[in-house]
Parts: C-alpha cells; sequence; structure tokens
C-alpha cells in the first residue's frame, strides 16, 4: 500500500512539464529550514562562562555534569509528604514523624533567606538542590545535625532563650558523638556528609555567638576540604561545594579576616564575564583614582560587576531571569577576589574595594549576614572615607559623575549620617541637574541594578534635592 507523505519527491522529465501543484511542493520542499531568520541566543538560558571555582575553561566539567545529571535526578528525589511515607524511608537513624516537618519547612527557610533576590534569579534546577536528603539516608551524624539546627532555628525565630530545649540538646549530643567516630574514619571523614554536617554546626555557632566553637568548626572544615583534596575534588557535585564557598565567605566577612580557601595563591585575577581585548579607561575606578593608576584585579572585579548589572537590568526589562549557575558562580567570583584584596596604603581604592564588596553582599547576601552591621563589617570604611573628601580635588565633568554615583551608592549601601545631603546637593547643582531622569541616567552608566536602587534613590534625592 502507497504511504502517504506530505513532502513528497517530485520527478520531472524534461518531456513533461510539471503542474502548479508539483511546482509549489517542489519550492516547498526545497525551502524547508529557511526563511526562518537568524536565531538569537539566549545570553541568560546558559552559562556563558566556564565554573571559577573549578578554574576550568575546558568542557570536563560540563561533560561530567551532563553525565550525571539523570543519575542525580533519581538519587536526590525526595518522597511525597504525606501520610506515614516517611516511614518507608531508609535514613540512616530514627526520625520521628512530627519531627521531619520541621527539616524540610528549616531548608526551605534558609533557601529563602539565601536567595532573597530571586525575583532576577532563575530557579534552581538542579537535581543537587535537594541532596542533603540523600545525606539523611546515609550518615547518622547529618541526621541527628539537621534535627538539632531546625530545632535550635525555630525555637530562636519563636523569641525562645539560649536554653534549645531538651529534644534539640539530646539531637545535639548525638550528632557531636556519631561525627567524632566518622572523623576517626578515614573512609568516612572526608564524605560530603560530614562535612556537610560540620557546615551545619558551624553555622549555628556563630548564630547563637558562640564564637570559640565557630573558630574550631571553621577550622575543621577547612581541613577536612584540605584532606579530600580542595574545593575541586568535589568534582561536578556543585551544591556542597557553594555550600563550603558560603560558608567560608560568610564567616570571613562577619568577623572581618581574610577567606581560608583560595589564599594559596592559585587564584585567578582575570574578569569572569567581561571578555573585551582592553580594560576601559573611562569606568568609575579610573575617575575616582585621578591620577593613581587603579590595580587591575581591582578594575576586572568592575567590569565583572558592571557586566552583571547590566544583564539584570536586561532581564528585569525584558521579562526574563540570569541564569541561577551563573549568578553564584559570578557572585562568589567577585566576594573571594575583593576579600583576598586591600589597599590599607591607597584610601581610594580601598573605599572602592569597600563598596563593591557591600554592592555585591546585597546582590548575594553571605551566611550571618544580618547579624551584623555594614559599617561593623567594614572597620576601615571611616576613615577612606573622610580622607578621600577632604582629599579630592576639583573634579572634572566626569569625575563629577563618578562623585555621585560614589556619593549616592554609600547613602544607599552604608546609610551613613556623615555623608550629608548638602554633598549630594553641591554635586547636582554642578552637574546642572535638575530632574530625576537626568540623574538615573548618570547612576545607570556605572554599577547600578533598577529593581534593587531605583525606588531607594528616588526617595534620597526627593529628600536632599537643592
Amino acid at each position: 500500500m502507497a504511504r502517504s507523505d506530505p513532502h513528497p519527491f517530485i520527478i520531472a522529465t524534461p518531456l513533461a512539464q510539471p503542474d502548479a501543484t508539483a511546482r509549489r511542493n517542489a519550492r516547498s520542499y526545497a525551502m524547508r529550514g529557511k526563511n526562518r531568520g537568524k536565531r538569537r541566543k539566549d545570553p541568560f538560558k546558559q552559562p556563558r562562562v566556564g565554573s571559577w571555582i573549578n578554574g576550568e575553561c575546558d568542557t570536563e566539567y560540563r561533560q561530567g555534569l551532563q553525565i550525571q545529571s539523570q543519575e542525580e535526578a533519581r538519587s536526590y528525589r525526595i518522597p511525597a509528604r504525606m501520610g506515614s511515607a516517611s516511614a518507608l524511608v531508609p535514613f540512616a537513624g530514627e526520625i520521628e514523624p512530627s519531627q521531619l516537618p520541621n527539616v524540610f519547612k528549616f531548608f526551605d527557610a534558609l533557601e529563602q533567606t539565601l536567595y532573597v533576590n530571586q525575583s532576577f534569579v532563575g530557579v534552581d534546577s538542579s537535581p543537587q538542590k535537594h541532596i542533603w536528603f540523600s545525606y539523611l539516608c546515609e550518615s547518622q551524624t547529618c541526621v541527628h545535625t539537621q534535627l538539632f539546627v531546625a530545632l535550635a532555628y525555630f525555637h530562636s525565630m519563636n523569641g525562645g532563650d539560649g536554653d534549645v530545649g531538651p529534644v534539640a540538646t539530646m539531637h545535639m549530643t548525638k550528632a557531636l558523638h556519631f561525627l567524632q567516630q566518622d572523623l576517626a574514619r578515614m573512609d568516612r571523614a572526608t564524605t560530603e556528609a560530614t562535612i556537610s554536617a560540620v557546615i551545619s554546626l558551624c553555622m549555628v555557632a556563630v548564630v547563637v555567638g558562640d564564637t570559640k566553637a565557630a573558630e574550631s568548626h571553621i577550622r575543621g572544615f577547612f581541613q577536612l576540604v584540605t584532606m579530600r583534596g580542595g574545593l575541586r575534588s568535589f568534582g561536578t557535585h556543585k551544591s556542597i561545594q557553594i555550600k563550603c564557598c558560603r560558608l567560608d565567605l560568610g564567616y570571613a566577612i562577619h568577623t572581618c579576616t581574610k577567606p581560608l580557601f583560595f589564599a594559596d595563591g592559585e587564584i585567578s585575577w582575570k574578569s569572569h564575564l567581561f571578555k573585551g581585548t582592553a580594560l576601559s579607561r573611562n569606568t568609575a575606578m579610573h575617575l575616582l583614582c585621578g591620577k593613581t593608576n587603579p590595580d587591575p584585579r581591582l578594575v576586572n572585579v568592575w567590569l565583572d560587576l558592571y557586566e552583571f548589572s547590566k544583564a539584570v537590568n536586561i532581564a528585569t526589562q525584558t521579562g526574563r531571569t540570569v541564569e541561577f549557575e551563573l549568578f553564584q558562580d559570578t557572585m562568589i567570583s567577585i566576594q573571594y577576589r575583593l576579600l583576598h584584596l586591600d589597599y590599607l596604603d591607597d584610601k581610594a581604592q580601598e573605599l572602592l574595594r569597600i563598596v563593591m564588596l557591600e554592592y555585591a553582599t546585597k546582590i548575594y547576601p553571605p551566611l550571618f549576614s544580618h547579624f551584623s552591621t555594614a559599617p561593623r563589617r567594614y572597620p576601615s570604611l571611616r576613615g577612606c572615607l573622610q580622607y578621600y573628601l577632604t582629599t579630592v580635588e576639583q573634579p572634572s565633568n566626569e569625575q563629577s559623575k563618578a562623585l555621585l554615583w560614589l556619593i549616592t551608592t554609600l547613602k544607599l549601601l552604608f546609610l551613613d549620617d556623615e555623608l550629608k545631603g548638602a554633598q549630594l546637593s553641591q554635586i547636582l547643582q554642578t552637574l546642572n541637574l535638575s530632574s530625576w531622569d537626568e540623574v538615573l541616567a548618570i547612576l545607570k552608566g556605572f554599577l547600578w541594578i533598577d529593581v534593587l536602587h531605583k525606588k531607594q534613590a528616588k526617595a534620597l534625592f526627593d529628600k536632599y534635592w537643592p
């Protein structure tokens, strides 16, 4: 039986002129796949760069991630939360049915705290998002650690005092007991489950203000990761890798110290996003540093922040979001580089380093950031600011624009009372600006994200307009 084909193969001999239908089918067949225009690449759908943490520009990391993706999706799947289904899950330790919902609620609350800017960041669709659940099935240490952390967290949120109660204390005691057993075994000491438990214990120690225990945990955590082979030893397990970095960065910012990772010189100072052939000499870095040439490493961070801010503005204007993995990798790269730099002998560059770091932390809040104010995190800020404002020479028109951005950003990030409204008024008069739209056009030429800064800045200028 002849098979019907919507696109028949046309044969025409010199003796038979094809009819109109045959010619139309021939043209249709010849033009298949054409006249569709150029496909525009989606810059937000896939990362444009490799992993900064793994330091790879080749395809090994991506290939490994693709190979494991389907397998991980099955491994990390969380069972439905209904009835007594939890009784069918092979947890490594006994979990009371009434306690398990607290663990789920805790991780939901933690995600909302860590990713506050979900309006412009894509959803984490990685199967590794729920990897913590698999740890509960393989490690008694993780079981009791997560139960203790969840109970302590909700006790604190409900206004409880320092005593977390007998049940939470019991789980903490068991967690430390099993942790000691894990650390005594080489096959368990450096597993992801053990390291994840130590991360949780360190977080709790910082939150409750036990600085001695927190320091002990953070040092032990770093030794475990080092014994394992460093951050790159986690390979395609990006979730635990990110947790390690966030703990390290959060503790460093909270305690005004240097991060432990990337302190051995194996850090890339190249721009992570900017792929231009030459550095621009018209950034705020050059304008605000005056006659001094800014450090290229700091300029590269500025360029990454500028590219990222521009991408966010475009994404929000078009109803899209920035890819989740690219967002995390870029922000971690920026925060590590800024924390490993310091310019105690150059007040202008130190001031800009602090401003960029706080700008980045508002986009990607580190752990424990809500337990300290911005001025407390940067003890050198006031000295740098006072010195800079008293020594700045008569600025050019372009330098005045950069100064307008700097003072506005300082007010937004730090709410510094020392920055009087008279300084803003003077710059507005110098630039002969008479409307908010003119001011906004200048601010958007520097580091600026509309969805984060526009509303607050508008209120600021309404207050101090000359």
